[in-house]
């Protein structure tokens, strides 16, 4: 598994070296964010917000980078193609012409298809260690909760005002209630009152 993992890049690195290069920077850049976050002890959520930002950021950039890679193989590739297509000249020498560039087609092949296998692989790997990295941010917030708070004494005493207020509240609107006769009209006595 790793001696074809490490083949791919080499290829990779030689057929589109600054493509590599990016991806394997956008690749560490979260990462080392993440480890600045475990070293430091940065365990907040705004820290995780942060890091699936910047992780799924690095993960879409990957992928548009090899994209980008693979047009620019294609193109390569049907440059080639047509390349030996074109001119005059008898039949042996478009044919050579022809061969020849069939090298150069494949080498533009190899490099649109490792760029995008390697943008996807870089952004797979990203998305997925997120996952992974979640875990670190979830533990602080089930360990910080304190289920067992215990009010104050100035929230107790802002309470019992308050229930206070409501019972006196009450207690005139049912005194006005009972006063208000049968036979008369209720619009009346509100507005009165």
């Amino acid at each position: 598994l790793f001696p074809a993992i490490k083949n791919m890049v080499n290829q990779a690195a030689f057929l589109a070296p600054q493509i590599t290069y990016a991806c394997g920077v956008l690749f560490i850049l979260p990462l080392l964010l993440f480890l600045t976050h475990w070293v430091f002890r940065l365990k907040a959520r705004k820290y995780y917000a942060l890091l699936a930002t910047q992780t799924k950021l690095a993960a879409s950039v990957a992928v548009s980078l090899g994209l980008i890679g693979t047009f620019m193989g294609l193109t390569d590739m049907v440059s080639a193609i047509s390349g030996s297509l074109g001119g005059e000249g008898d039949l042996a020498a478009k044919m050579g012409a022809m061969i020849s560039s069939i090298s150069s087609a494949l080498t533009a092949m190899s490099f649109a298809f490792l760029t995008s296998i390697l943008g996807v692989t870089v952004s797979v790997l990203l998305l997925v260690s997120l996952n992974f990295w979640e875990f670190y941010y979830e533990t602080e917030n089930n360990t910080g909760k304190n289920p067992e708070k215990v009010p104050s004494e100035n929230e107790l005493h802002a309470l019992l005002n308050r229930i206070t207020l409501l019972e006196e509240i009450n207690t005139n609107i049912a005194n006005k209630l009972v006063y208000i006769p049968e036979n008369t009209n209720l619009s009346e006595l509100l507005v009165v009152n």
